[in-house]
């Protein structure tokens, strides 16, 4: 899959599942401060790394660390993102 439709698959995800902290503040917070869970954020930035086509070197982001809106789907779309990373990671 090409790095800029994982990254759109990625930040889309994130964007509809990721919990947001409920007191985010867009004035004084960072983007990616935004989510309850560091998973993710970690997820987050690996999208935007892979938009400007640059392969993280890692992403720690466990849909067990309830930082989503937990539904089956959404973990089994989780873990298949995960994987999709981790193929450009190792090569």
């Amino acid at each position: 899959m090409e790095n800029s439709i994982l990254s759109e698959k990625i930040l889309t995800f994130v964007e509809k599942y990721a919990m947001i902290r409920p007191d985010y503040d867009a004035l004084y917070d960072d983007f990616e401060d935004r989510f309850t869970s560091p998973d993710a954020s970690e997820l987050y930035n690996a999208g935007i790394l892979l938009k400007e086509n640059i392969v993280p070197k890692r992403c720690n982001s466990s849909f067990g660390g309830c930082g989503y809106i937990y539904k089956p789907e959404v973990k089994e779309e989780h873990d298949f993102l995960i994987k999709e990373i981790y193929k450009k990671i190792n090569g």
